[in-house]
């Protein structure tokens, strides 16, 4: 699926040629979907959206040192004439406005940075879902020469909870440059969103590989228990995709978070305007020269605090329109702008003109800590090169994602590809019982339910029929896959007895 990878977030890469193990032409329509960000959205996500981040604590360090300044002012005791009166409660004045302007910032900042968060996550989980459809394409159907690098069996074990949360924020690293904290992703809604999308890519990324390795050494039991992990996950992934949508065409920061900072801006301007006012004779500065300096620096230091939130709003502007309304990722007036059918052929023939170089460096990245953390190696084999090779194939139907139109924004990709291009439930419809791992595991050991249990991705179908989450058709899918694979069997009888 290629567009959809792509499309789907800051760096990728991809293109999809037909094998057996995808049963639908959704497949085929879909595999471009995965080619074009290259460096665009990866842009926005490491500069534009982490400077609002990064500019409102730089306010926020100038508001302290503010207000240290003027504390260290009023707390003076050599100016005590009344003369010095007006001194003191302009500063006392500028000090309160501080300690407000703070408390006010620093929800900003909170509101920066699970945003700042959330859009990395969505531009991280468009590569890993791009390196796990290639994981299904290459070493799937067809078949490639991964190994497992464990010397002690079980040597399939699918990837935990655990394990993927300390994994992400090291991807994310790699990926933007900046520190990012499981934290910062659950203070939003639109943050949890993206924890859980990069999370199921990685689950798939990650145990699609394990299984291909075991099957390289014949541990027929252990590719199925991978089979029914990827199907737990090929279950899941469509609604992270339709989730994930949604999020992106909601609101970037709060419209609050703008109009606070110049609520901030307006108040310190008051105060530098009481200190202004505030006049010194020359008696009084040679009676308390300390003094006369602590309050020009504690001046000095609101003003360079006022700076500070001046420079935050015009960085922040650029998440709001005109108006002062906030803008979305993606959407009208959105942050990430919409791509278009030239970005995706241009990228196309440069993989084809240069092979794996086409590829972002921070892809390569990526894909070598997730396939350090899968345990598996590839001898004699390029996995990137194979995968530009991929990329380098163009198709002329890509009007299942773009219609009439010449360009297409990420959610709208995600979205199609969670519905139009996932429609029997499983993701791109991928069908792993086509693949010839999966038929080779079946026939050496069989397909009955003593050497199968029931795969995960049933009982969740299950539970989320009983909660009325997904509709009796696509429940009866999941029945219906048990009997085709013999895990449920149904017993004729005579009904005339």
């Amino acid at each position: 699926m290629k567009f959809f990878a792509i499309l789907l977030a800051v760096i990728l890469i991809s293109q999809i040629s037909v094998t057996p193990a995808y049963s639908s032409t959704g497949w085929q329509k879909a595999k471009d979907h995965t080619a074009w960000v290259k460096d665009g959205y990866v842009k926005h996500t490491k500069d534009a959206v982490v400077a609002a981040a990064k500019v409102l604590a730089g306010a926020l360090a100038s508001l302290k040192a503010a207000q240290a300044t003027l504390a260290a002012v009023t707390a003076s005791s050599t100016a005590t004439a009344a003369q010095y009166a007006a001194a003191y409660a302009a500063v006392q004045v500028a000090q309160a406005a501080v300690v407000a302007a703070e408390a006010a910032l620093n929800a900003a900042l909170v509101a920066a940075a699970a945003a700042a968060a959330a859009a990395a996550g969505f531009a991280l989980g468009t590569g890993i879902y791009q390196l796990g459809w290639g994981s299904a394409h290459l070493c799937w159907d067809p078949v490639c020469p991964v190994v497992s690098n464990l010397t002690i069996a079980p040597k399939y074990s699918s990837i935990t909870q655990d394990e993927i949360d300390l994994i992400i924020p090291e991807l994310l690293l790699a990926e933007t440059g900046e520190k990012y904290t499981k934290e910062e992703f659950m203070s939003s809604e639109s943050g949890v969103v993206a924890w859980n999308y990069m999370s199921e890519g990685i689950a798939f990324f990650v145990n699609s590989y394990r299984g291909a390795a075991v099957s390289t050494e014949g541990r027929h039991s252990e590719v199925l228990q991978a089979v029914s992990d990827m199907n737990a996950s090929l279950q899941t992934i469509p609604k992270l995709h339709v989730q994930a949508a949604n999020a992106m065409e909601t609101n970037f920061l709060p419209k609050s978070t703008l109009d606070d900072l110049k609520i901030i801006s307006s108040n310190l301007d008051k105060s530098i305007q009481d200190l202004e006012e505030v006049e010194f004779t020359q008696e009084m500065i040679d009676a308390e020269p300390e003094f006369y300096a602590s309050f020009l620096k504690a001046k000095q230091s609101v003003m360079d605090a006022k700076s500070s939130i001046d420079e935050s709003i015009v960085t922040i502007s650029e998440y709001y329109d005109m108006a002062g309304n906030p803008r979305p990722l993606v959407g009208k007036n959105g942050i990430f702008p919409p791509l278009t059918i030239s970005d995706l052929q241009n990228f196309t023939q440069e993989c084809a003109n240069i092979g794996k170089k086409c590829l972002p460096d921070s892809e390569i990245l990526i894909g070598n800590i997730l396939l350090d953390k899968t345990n598996v190696s590839f001898p004699n084999y390029d996995f990137f090169e194979e995968l530009a090779e991929l990329d380098s194939q163009f198709y002329d139907d890509e009007e299942i994602i773009f219609g009439s139109s010449e360009s297409v924004t990420l959610s709208h990709v995600l979205r199609t590809t969670g519905t139009t291009l996932s429609n029997n439930g499983m993701w791109l419809n991928i069908d792993l019982e086509q693949s010839p791992l999966t038929m080779e595991a079946r026939s050496n050991i069989g397909s009955t339910s003593e050497s199968l249990d029931i795969p995960p991705w049933i009982k969740q179908n299950a539970e989320w029929w009983a909660d009325e989450q997904i509709d009796d058709k696509t429940f009866v899918q999941g029945i219906q896959w048990l009997i085709e694979n013999n895990i449920m069997k149904i017993s004729s009888c005579d009904c005339n007895r």
